[in-house]
Order: C-alpha cells, then structure tokens, then sequence
C-alpha cells in the first residue's frame, strides 16, 4: 500500500550484505508499488558510502507507530542529476516488525520525565525505537499506564516524547527504574535510529558486540 511506504523527505536506512557499515538516505521521491529514489545514502557520521555495484540487494528500513518497516529492494540505477540518487525497485514483500523487538542498546543519556507539574531528573540505561528504560529518584508517585513526555537531548536536539510507563521497580539509593514505550513523531525517530545506531557502532568498536 502506498500510505505503507516511506515519505518523500524521510530518513531510512540502508543496509547491504555486501557493507558492514550502516547507511541513512533521504527518500528524495515515491512512487507504490515499483520505484524509489534516494539521495545518495552516507554513513551514520556523514560520510561517503562504500562503493555499492548496481544490482545489489539490500534492505530499507524506516519507523512508523506500527513498528520498524524492512523492504527488501535492488539498487537499479544512479540518475544522472544534480544531486546524486538511487532509483530503488522492490523484490519482495514489505514486512513490520512491532516495538517490542526493536533493538535495545546502553545509553546513559540524562533525561528529564514530566507528567503535568510532576518531574523527574534521572539516566537512561537504554534506549530504542519505541521505548527506554531509566533510573530516576523515587520522589512522587510514578506508576505503571502513566502517561508523561519524555524529554533528552540528541545529537544538540532537545526531543520531547510522548510515552507511557510500562513498569515501575524499586532500586537501591532512593530511585526507581522506569520501563517506558513511546511512539515518537517521524523527526524524532529518525533521531533515536540515529542514537541507537551509533551506540551499536560505539559497543562493537569497544569489543562489546
């Protein structure tokens, strides 16, 4: 379905069997159910890709609030205009992969949680997609189906992310550990992909993955 595909201006990525490193493009043009175009996709920091020969297969993913969106799909043509694209077709079905399995990853990223007057200063101990988990003081009574925003600065942008409280655990010094799902807005998911991307590439330098 057409609504099911990324949108124009999005942020997707890009992976290859043949490249290691991840990939993020702009979808520079729709067009259901035969062809994409993406501006020339670049790694998690900016830089240039590594050689991608056309007829190579790879995966474009991307997020909604139903889950991670993975197209397989074939690059078929680099057209000739002033910024470099990829006219991508298809070649298989598109699949959904709810919330609950989206990566998790380390972080300790401070984060503030506000629900009406009511906040709380504490870590993230991870992060995903579609929810996190963080220590906080336990001051106030923060309990499981709340519903708060979520705010953290990411890569200098300060994100403020509707989420709901799916548990709530005692821990040691006065704090609590706050099991969190939320659904961000397509801006804020390409910044947590992001997030969640670079922590993955930190861990598997570090020998940690």
């Amino acid at each position: 379905m057409a609504s099911a595909w990324p949108a124009t201006g999005q942020r997707i990525g890009v992976r290859t069997d043949s490249c290691a490193v991840p990939l993020i493009a702009v979808v520079d043009d729709v067009r259901p159910p035969e062809q994409l175009h993406l501006r020339e996709p670049v790694t998690a920091e900016g830089g240039s890709p590594p050689t991608v020969p056309l007829g190579t297969t790879l995966s474009l993913l991307w997020t909604s609030v139903a889950g991670q969106h993975v197209l397989p799909s074939r690059l078929v043509d680099r057209p000739r205009t002033r910024v470099p694209l990829w006219r991508i077709e298809p070649v298989g079905e598109m699949r959904v992969v709810q919330r609950r399995a989206f990566v998790r990853v380390p972080d300790t990223l401070e984060v503030e949680l506000h629900r009406g007057d009511d906040a709380w200063v504490g870590r993230l101990a991870d992060l995903s997609e579609g929810g996190a988990r963080c220590a906080v003081p336990a001051v106030g009574a923060l309990h499981e189906g709340d519903e708060l925003h979520l705010h953290l600065n990411v890569d200098e942008e300060e994100l403020h992310v509707p989420a709901t409280v799916l548990a709530v655990t005692e821990l040691e010094s006065g704090r609590v550990s706050a099991r969190l799902r939320f659904d961000p807005a397509r801006r804020e998911a390409d910044l947590l992909r992001r997030r969640v991307l670079e922590q993955q590439r930190r861990a598997r330098a570090a020998g940690l993955r």
